[in-house]
């Protein structure tokens, strides 16, 4: 999958001219941020996932932006939309005619678009800082004080993290059950 923001895009997000690795590090930093959020937030087709379901009214799919579902099978019969079920644009399905989902496992496939066709542009410009933080980090400025200010950068050898701050702006994009931390 693709970064959530190009190389090329680098410097509408920031004053500086981007790092030798900019490309590894967005890719790092895009897969972070996707598994804070639980899905993949930039425009994807899915073929044929499997899912279980739990004996509920509605079925989420892993998204928030649903575009379309071009598949649904139930227990290997396909399901006609607006007949079956219908669907919302936050990825909730509901069957019709007051029926529940089967509490069964790996007997729902769907095949689906989902996700922004256009990144919004706090989510590039999160990626972009979050990768000039890293890149500090990695050059050796591991903490930096001035006056009585104190700012820790991470270490070299830890993994992309996210700050409590950066969570704060993914947020809006997090499905709730897809949260892995």
């Amino acid at each position: 999958m693709a970064s959530l923001v190009d190389v090329d895009e680098w410097e509408d997000y920031s004053k500086s001219p981007a790092p030798d690795n900019a490309e590894t590090m967005l890719a790092a930093i895009s897969g972070a941020i996707r598994g804070y959020c639980g899905w993949s937030i930039s425009r994807e087709v899915v073929e044929e996932e499997e899912f279980d379901t739990w004996g509920t009214l509605l079925f989420n799919l892993p998204t928030l932006l649903l575009v379309s579902v071009e598949l649904l099978t139930l227990e290997d019969v396909d399901l006609v939309e607006n007949t079956d079920y219908m669907w919302s644009k936050r990825g909730s399905i509901r069957r019709m005619g007051c029926l529940w989902w089967p509490f069964k496992y790996r007997c729902l496939v769907a095949s689906y678009t989902h996700g922004y066709e256009t990144v919004p542009p706090e989510i590039k410009a999160l990626c972009v800082s979050v990768s000039k933080r890293l890149d500090i980090a990695t050059a050796g400025v591991l903490q930096k004080s001035v006056g009585g200010i104190s700012l820790q950068f991470g270490d070299r050898n830890s993994t992309v993290t996210l700050t409590d701050a950066e969570q704060g702006v993914l947020d809006p994009y997090v499905l709730e059950s897809g949260r892995r931390n």
